[in-house]
């Protein structure tokens, strides 16, 4: 909240805390709808980040702290019926000093 600033000085000060610059988050909910007790890695970009999730529970990983632009979230899993990775993934924007939430359900895998 800028008060008692010209409009000059608020917009340039707004541009620099709105700076390409700054990084924004992306927040990952998974919902594990599997019968089974996974152990779920979600990738945003580049960042891995890893956790066994119960079956019927969800799990919010920490914070992904990533520069402005378009990343894709991937998660992946092993399927311990089939013993094979299965693999989801979304698109999201991330944009400077927001956090950008999704969330992501592991659908029940039937043998």
């Amino acid at each position: 909240l800028l008060v008692g600033v010209n409009a000059s000085l608020r917009d340039q000060l707004l541009g620099l805390i709105l700076s390409p610059h700054l990084s924004g988050e992306v927040v990952v909910t998974v919902v594990n709808e599997d019968d089974d007790r996974l152990y779920v890695e979600a990738i945003v970009g580049s960042m891995p980040r890893s956790e066994f999730i119960s079956p019927g529970s969800s799990y919010t990983y920490k914070p992904f702290k990533l520069k402005p632009g378009n990343y894709t979230v991937k998660l992946r899993w092993l399927d311990p019926d089939k013993l094979g990775f299965n693999y989801l993934q979304s698109s999201v924007s991330v944009n400077p000093a927001e956090r950008t939430e999704i969330t992501l359900k592991v659908p029940k895998i039937t043998p």
